[in-house]
């Protein structure tokens, strides 16, 4: 798997790794299952090692860290 990088001002793309997002805060493997076809708006998923709210975008597979409202 390539590594991701970098797109636009506010939004970067996470890691996903077998399917599963990673935190890109601590690096924990296993914060939400993504099919390849799924697409989300904004979606908070929480990290239990960490203990952080992570706003996601979903788009067909790729997932976007974004600056959501908390």
């Amino acid at each position: 798997m390539k590594p991701l990088t970098a797109s636009g001002k506010s939004d970067r793309l996470v890691k996903v790794k077998d399917g599963w997002v990673t935190c890109p805060i601590c690096g924990n493997n296993r914060l939400k299952r993504i099919r390849p076809d799924e697409t989300a708006a904004l979606v908070y998923v929480h990290c239990r090692r960490c203990k952080n709210d992570i706003p996601l975008t979903l788009k067909q597979g790729q997932c976007l860290e974004g600056q959501g409202q908390q």
